[in-house]
């Protein structure tokens, strides 16, 4: 296996803060990426060797893990990804749940690859990184609000629109074991119910902002790949049915090779009925108007 350098897309640094004290510091990435892979990857090493068997998940011992994909922040196409993992309110065992996001960019540009949130803040806080400046900053005037309510709040308390924001709403602030994590207005970490943690540790959200750069290894290898594997990913059937639909676009290929868990996965197909109702057509022409006001509201 190849060795990672500094100039393989990491940023090189995993930052910790621990919200029960205060306390910030830093550590290299580079003794996890050659044995665990990607964000995901550290983020289940880390909580192996961090937590205790039983622990409970609302427990300040709780550690929450936010990760970069490795190619986050470059022009690989599709490597837009930012994980969350730490132990499941649902399952009570590790969870990762994943969303795009910008702020993932942000938070590698500003140098770090992992962010990992331990202990519980006394009051609601929210974390703010740009670049070498790590601050837990008060959040009172936010705990109760709603993802959408947060977001406009902070732009306007730190007269900046452009901030990227990852936040919770009331049902992470009350322990809803299935409580997403919002990135912006638009995208939701919404699996294993990682905002739910993010409230036992009275964490309301999080803002990066980064102006470094990114290092390739071999920048103009790099790059002809990158060509390559858009114009293929361009000339391919499906990508204009997943440019209109989304991943609806590949609701009848499920269907057919039996990937649509239904009855708790007591089943792996929908019954004709249901499947000729849930038509993704139908459900793109009902909703797309509400999905191009908020693309336009997002870009203002």
């Amino acid at each position: 296996m190849p060795k990672f350098s500094k100039n393989s897309c990491y940023a090189g640094r995993i930052l910790r803060v621990n919200l029960s004290n205060g306390e910030i510091k830093t550590e290299s990435t580079y003794k996890y990426v050659n044995d665990w892979l990607g964000s995901a990857g550290i983020a289940i090493k880390i909580l192996y060797d961090e937590l205790e068997p039983g622990l409970n998940p609302y427990d300040p011992a709780n550690i929450i893990v936010f990760g970069t994909g490795v190619l986050q922040g470059t022009t690989a196409p599709g490597a837009c990804k930012m994980t969350i993992s730490t132990l499941s309110p649902m399952t009570g065992g590790w969870g990762t749940s994943a969303s795009d996001s910008y702020l993932g960019g942000h938070l590698k540009r500003a140098g770090y690859d992992l962010l990992i949130v331990s202990g519980k803040a006394h009051t609601p806080v929210y974390l703010y990184i740009e670049d070498e400046t790590i601050e837990i900053r008060k959040a009172e005037n936010l705990w109760g609000q709603t993802t959408w309510d947060t977001v406009d709040i902070l732009h306007n308390d730190l007269n900046d629109p452009s901030l990227n924001v990852i936040c919770i709403g009331p049902a992470g602030e009350n322990l809803v074991r299935g409580a997403c994590v919002i990135q912006d207005k638009v995208r939701a970490f919404g699996r294993c119910g990682t905002g739910a943690v993010m409230g036992s540790k009275l964490l309301k959200a999080v803002i990066a902002k980064g102006s470094g750069a990114i290092s390739i290894a071999q920048p103009e290898r790099f790059l002809d790949i990158v060509k390559k594997s858009r114009t293929r990913i361009l000339n391919t059937e499906n990508t204009k049915t997943f440019q209109k639909y989304g991943t609806y676009g590949a609701y009848e290929l499920k269907q057919e090779n039996c990937q649509m868990n239904y009855k708790n996965f007591q089943e792996l197909i929908l019954p004709d009925k249901l499947f000729k109702v849930l038509d993704t057509r139908k459900i793109i022409d009902r909703y797309q108007i509400v999905a191009l006001q908020l693309y336009a509201h997002r870009h203002v």
